[in-house]
């Protein structure tokens, strides 16, 4: 493993590891089992695998922020559960495709770890990958009456499955990994205990790009809530307390000028005020006209834009419109080709795949099916 770091130590100094208990691992390696109330301020929680999903995907793009927004179109083709929170670590490419590894993290357990402000939040699989970084092992874990199997690729792609003991078989296990997974060298892990203890050693030396991966994404937030909420309470409240008088007296003089001015204006310029009421109440009415003309997807720019960007021998067989979401159905050369030339249009956002791309027998290119946002250019003001 590589040398230990500056953050990879300082995220290590506080580990908590979340399963069907909970324990606090020590600088020390000692072990300590704890309350849910008690997990305050880690540094980094190791989640077990009871509260994620997780999965391997191939995508046509690299880039993280799309493949969020592809996933955020139909959550639920990608996680058994619907769920918002998900980690992402990129493996490498493929036949000209990304390979991704993705953790699904429940809903429920992210909010009880939120309140304790963890800096990484790390499933328990993704950490393995770092014990034979570059190398790739088959890992045997028992923990108390549960084991888990996982597979580490040299890639860092990492697939597992867990159970009751007894209940996998690991020859099928490996099998179905493929011929990679057979050859890997296997790593015993007999006690919770022993398998807890590497725990603090991983952490520490996990490169720094790729502790971004499990940074906690609403790490911010709650650090800026629970630290500097009650300082800007206290703080707003001496500031009104030394200056609220005086500003209170000079509004108060303030106000009662302005409101005979005020009388004094209005009976002079009655009539003009009248006609700017009218001219607000017509604007008003514009304002609301215009805009149900701009939330209406023009049909005609639309297809003009499609026959502009579509690749050639791409061929649409169904078009539907649901505001400014627009749905795709046909068949391409090459869907990912689409797909790409989509993403760089602009006024579409979001284009993902909502459906495998197959075969089309009859005319032997690939079926698709395609979803995207469309924006129009030019919208009534």
């Amino acid at each position: 493993m590589t040398k230990k770091g500056l953050f990879g130590r300082y995220f290590s100094k506080k580990i908590f590891y979340v399963g069907e208990k909970f324990y606090q691992i020590k600088r020390d390696l000692s072990i300590e089992e704890v309350d849910q109330k008690h997990i305050k301020k880690a540094g980094a929680i190791v989640l077990g695998k009871r509260f994620y999903f997780e999965t391997s995907r191939k995508f046509p793009f690299s880039n993280i922020k799309d493949l969020k927004s592809a996933i955020a179109i139909d959550p639920l083709s990608y996680s058994p559960f619907k769920t918002d929170t998900f980690v992402i670590k990129k493996i490498g490419k493929e036949k000209g495709e990304v390979l991704f590894n993705l953790w699904f993290i429940e809903e429920g357990i992210y909010k009880i770890l939120l309140r304790s402000s963890p800096l990484i939040i790390i499933p328990e699989t993704a950490l393995l990958s770092f014990l034979k970084s570059g190398e790739g092992a088959f890992y045997k874990i028992n923990r108390e009456n549960e084991e888990l199997f996982v597979y580490s690729g040299t890639n860092g792609m990492v697939k597992s499955i867990s159970g009751d003991v007894g209940k996998n078989n690991v020859e099928n296990f490996k099998r179905s990994m493929g011929f990679e997974a057979r050859n890997l060298p296997e790593i015993h892990i007999e006690r919770s205990e022993q398998y807890f203890a590497l725990f603090q050693g991983l952490i520490a030396n996990v490169p720094l790009k790729h502790l971004f991966y499990f940074a906690n994404p609403g790490l911010f937030s709650v650090w800026l809530n629970k630290k500097y909420l009650k300082t800007g309470l206290v703080s707003m409240a001496i500031i009104v307390l030394l200056y609220g008088g005086a500003s209170g007296i000079y509004l108060n003089h303030t106000k009662n000028k302005l409101r005979i001015e005020d009388k004094r204006l209005s009976s002079n310029l009655s009539g003009l005020l009248k006609k700017q009421e009218k001219t607000d109440y017509y604007y008003k009415i514009y304002r609301e006209l215009a805009s149900e003309i701009n939330v209406y997807t023009h049909k005609l720019p639309l297809l003009n834009m499609l026959n502009d960007v579509l690749p050639e021998r791409t061929v649409i067989r169904h078009l539907s419109i649901s505001g400014n979401v627009i749905q795709i159905k046909g068949t391409a050369v090459k869907g990912s080709d689409l797909l790409s030339a989509l993403s760089k249009t602009r006024g579409i956002t979001g284009a993902g795949f909502i459906s495998p791309v197959r075969e089309d027998r009859k005319t032997g290119l690939e079926s698709f099916e395609i979803r995207f946002r469309y924006e129009q250019n030019e919208k009534i003001q």
